[in-house]
């Protein structure tokens, strides 16, 4: 992983008498990964010279794929070292597929009100 995926917490302190440092300590405590939504709003920054030249409801498209993305962000979470863009258009896989199964219930729900009729 390259070092722009992590962020790293520094602690200092400095001891000092009459105004003069006497010691100074400076440690790194330790690296964070970054969070999966901020890895997805990194990728989504990336993606917008391509989303400029899109018509209006193709943008809005766009933004629904990164939106899904978000809210399968615990699962993306979970990937030692995602590929961001393989998890957004996974979880946007996922989102359509839920979205379309529920149109099919609903498809199936008006088919027997009206087979009643």
């Amino acid at each position: 992983m390259s070092c722009d995926q992590y962020t790293y917490r520094i602690s200092a302190f400095a001891i000092t008498h009459k105004s003069q440092v006497i010691y100074r300590q400076v440690s790194i405590l330790g690296r964070t990964a970054r969070t999966f939504r901020n890895a997805v709003d990194i990728e989504e920054a990336r993606w917008k010279p391509f989303r400029r030249t899109l018509r209006p409801i193709q943008r809005e498209n766009l933004d629904l794929v990164f939106d899904y993305a978000r809210t399968c962000a615990d699962a993306g979470t979970m990937l030692a070292t995602p590929r961001v863009t393989e998890v957004v258009l996974i979880s946007t896989i996922i989102e359509m597929i839920q979205e379309l199964q529920e149109l099919r219930e609903k498809v199936l729900e008006l088919e027997a009100k009206k087979g009643h009729e």
